[in-house]
Order: C-alpha cells, then sequence, then structure tokens
C-alpha cells in the first residue's frame, strides 16, 4: 500500500471498499464532529480507498482527559528519578540520548495511537444504541481493516524511533548491553516497557544464584570424588552386604551393595550440606529478590507516570451483541448489559457434560480408572 503524499503521517487508516463508503458515511460525520479530520486516498498498488484520519491537538488533549490515557499532571514527575547507568561497553548509546518529553505533560506515540483507538471504537455509525464502534463495521463488512503507521521506515540513518530500537535494541549485536526502555515505552506503551523491564531484572537477578548453584554443585563433585564421604564408602566398599530388590510379580532377589555405588555418589552430590545451605540461600534470594522488584517498578511508575494507572475491562462487541437484557449496577449506578444466570448454568451444565464425556472416552480413563487391580499386588 502507498499513499499519493506523504505530508502528514496519518493516526490512523481504515481501509473500505469503493462500494461500501455510503455504508460508513454517518460515521465519518460522527468523527468529524469528534474532532477528527479525514482525507481519502486511492491505493496505488490495490483497488482499495484508505481512509487517513488525523487528530487534532485540542481534540488529543481533550479525549486524553476523558480516557484517562497519558500524562495529566506533570508536576508528578517533575523530580523523576534517574536510573544507574551500566558502564561501557554494557551501556547502550541509546539510553538518555532522547529527551523525556512525555515528562513535561505530551502523549506518547503509543498514547496517542490509545487515544484515537477509543475514539474510533465509541462513534456511532447508525441511529440504533449498539450501532458503534470500528471493531463493529469491521465484523459488519463495511470496513476491511483499521490499523495505526508506524513512525517511519527502517534505515540505518533513521531518527525515528522504530529505526533506532531496531539498532540498538532489537539486535545481536547489542544483545549484551542494558535495554533502552523510555525508548519502548514511548513507542510500544507502558505494557510492553514494563514487561522488558521485568525480563531485564529477571535475568540479571538470576545471574546469582546460577553462578553460586554452579559453584555449589563442582564443590559437591569434588567433595565426593576426592573426599569420599563415609555413606559413599558404606555402599562402594562393601563387597559382602546384599540388598533384597522387590520389583512388582518377580518377586524379591538380592544384589550386592557395591553395584549401587554411583547411585550412592550422585545421591550425596545433590544431597549434602552445601546443597543445604544453597537451598537456605535461595529463600533469602527470593525474598531479595520480590522487594527490590517492587522498588523498581515504583520507580519506573514515577518516571512514566503510571502511579495512578488502572486498568479498565474493555467489553468484548460479541458479548454486547448477544447480552440483550440490561439491569441496574448497584456499585456503579450505570445501567449495563447482563447474561440472565440460568442461560450461565445452562451454558456451564452443557460444558461440563461434554468434558465429562470426553474424559470417560479418553485412554487414560480407560487404563487407569477402568482397569481391575490384580490381587498379586498385594
Amino acid at each position: 500500500m502507498a499513499f499519493a503524499s506523504a505530508a502528514k503521517r496519518p493516526d490512523y487508516v481504515l481501509v473500505v471498499k469503493e462500494e461500501t463508503l455510503p455504508l460508513i458515511s454517518t460515521y465519518i460525520s460522527n468523527l468529524k464532529m469528534l474532532g477528527l479530520d479525514v482525507e481519502y486516498a486511492k491505493g496505488l498498488t490495490v483497488d482499495l480507498m484508505f481512509i487517513k484520519v488525523f487528530i487534532a491537538p485540542d481534540a488529543l488533549a481533550h479525549f486524553s482527559q476523558i480516557y484517562d490515557i497519558g500524562t495529566s499532571d506533570p508536576s508528578l514527575t517533575a523530580g523523576f528519578y534517574s536510573e544507574p547507568v551500566i558502564p561501557t561497553p554494557f551501556r547502550n548509546p541509546l539510553v538518555h540520548s532522547i529527551g523525556l518529553s512525555y515528562l513535561r505533560g505530551e502523549l506518547t506515540e503509543a498514547e496517542k495511537i490509545m487515544v484515537v483507538n477509543r475514539v474510533l471504537e465509541n462513534a456511532k455509525y447508525g441511529e440504533k444504541e449498539r450501532e458503534f464502534g470500528l471493531t463493529k463495521l469491521i465484523q459488519v463488512g463495511a470496513i476491511e481493516t483499521g490499523y495505526p503507521l508506524h513512525d517511519g521506515p527502517i534505515s540505518e540513518n533513521g531518527t525515528n524511533y522504530r529505526s533506532l530500537l531496531y539498532r540498538h535494541w532489537s539486535n545481536t549485536r547489542v544483545t549484551h548491553m542494558e535495554q533502552p526502555l523510555d525508548t519502548i515505552f514511548r513507542y510500544f506503551g507502558n505494557e510492553v516497557a514494563f514487561y522488558f523491564a521485568w525480563l531485564e531484572y529477571f535475568n540479571l537477578m538470576l545471574a546469582i544464584p546460577a553462578v553460586l548453584g554452579a559453584l555449589t554443585f563442582l564443590g559437591s563433585l569434588i567433595f565426593v570424588l576426592l573426599g569420599q564421604p563415609y555413606q559413599v564408602q558404606e555402599v562402594c566398599e562393601n563387597s559382602n552386604m546384599l540388598c533384597p530388590t522387590c520389583e512388582g510379580n518377580e518377586g524379591c532377589r538380592f544384589k550386592h551393595i557395591y553395584k549401587y555405588c554411583s547411585l550412592a555418589q550422585w545421591s550425596v552430590v545433590f544431597d549434602n550440606t552445601g546443597t543445604v545451605a544453597y537451598a537456605v540461600f535461595i529463600s533469602f534470594w527470593a525474598t531479595l529478590f520480590i522487594a527490590l522488584w517492587r522498588r523498581k517498578e515504583n520507580k519506573l511508575k514515577f518516571r512514566w507516570n503510571c502511579v495512578e494507572d488502572v486498568r479498565e475491562t474493555q467489553i468484548r462487541q460479541p458479548y454486547l451483541d448477544k447480552a440483550i437484557k440490561q439491569q441496574l449496577n448497584r456499585i456503579t449506578g450505570e445501567i449495563e448489559q447482563y447474561t440472565p444466570r440460568c442461560q450461565v448454568v445452562l451454558q456451564y451444565s452443557l460444558t461440563f457434560t461434554a468434558c465429562s464425556i470426553l474424559v470417560k472416552k479418553s485412554p487414560f480413563y480407560q487404563q487407569f480408572w477402568q482397569k481391575p487391580v490384580s490381587s498379586s499386588y498385594f
């Protein structure tokens, strides 16, 4: 897909067929009333129409406050903390090289896309109560698809966030360097940024028990091979003692205990004073691990102004279409759709019955639950 002119990057793109344009005329008019500008462009490589959607700065600020997206109070991040930067050669050149403009109250690229998407999902396209939303228009076939655009193409000399992340983050040559979490936050949003911040912290913290565990294992192995503890000597150097082994219906047979020498050695390798001390260390490490992550998480929340981030559960459009009945929510005082309890019980009953039938027909059930127990086991 290509546009004839690319003077200004659209905030969102709607793909439609020419014959379906009259079906979304009301939807486009409502978008314009909400402060969005649209521009039509015919595809150069495909026989489709592309509606480029632009949001005005005033509308962006207005809807960001309504949907509570982005920085609402820049003073909260006035004294933002600075993460300690790992010295070279582990320092990523992208870290702290871009000004954190979101600390001054500006929306990031990811937050701007979220605002536009919420507007598109709430705009009405018909007179009925449930005729609204981009998702519903895609389901009925009036719109083929809709998507936001990247901030630019990937190039070696590019200065957009996509190119910078491609060179300094998603690249095997910078695997050993720290992650540019601020740039990830600006481009992908806070959820993705927190995910990779967690992965970075998790892998760094696992290095401590990994190294200590390897040293503990090597020390235990050397202790067994060179020290010859008494547990191993009693088994490996005793050639006269016999050990009875009873396996199933074959009866009990006697074997020399020295044949279990290797088993005794490995048992001591994994069960000795050093491994017990390592287990105690892991319990303290786990407590420290959780406490330090909470500290880092709270710092990142203040840095990215996500302290008051409340996750809002979005009700899926297919559920709203099926939930015809409405009732008053005693907590919020709002009218909302709901599914009758009898219908929920019926659905769960059918699901449980189907699962029970499938379990009874499975080989696991027939082998372990219906197989008669032989008296030879007792």
